[in-house]
């Protein structure tokens, strides 16, 4: 018995950092956004400048009443 109690404490101090490291992994993955100019943005994201998906440097503007990332020089 002591010795399954010790196999089954083995096993998880084993795979634990492993489990740890493919949630750390996932939720870097999930939070990607692709950014294209001429999409709305958030208002808190005005002001702030991304590079979009094609390479183009745009930055979050007002555009009326709704925020847009706007292509930049």
């Amino acid at each position: 018995m002591k010795k399954s109690i010790s196999l089954v404490i083995s096993a998880l101090v084993l795979f634990a950092p492993l489990t740890a490291t493919e949630a750390a992994r996932a939720s870097t993955i999930s939070h990607v956004v692709e950014i294209k100019a001429g999409q709305f943005c958030k208002k808190a994201d005005i002001g702030k400048k991304k590079t979009a998906d094609n390479g183009t440097k745009v930055k979050c503007k007002m555009d009326g009443s709704r925020a847009r990332w706007k292509s930049i020089n």
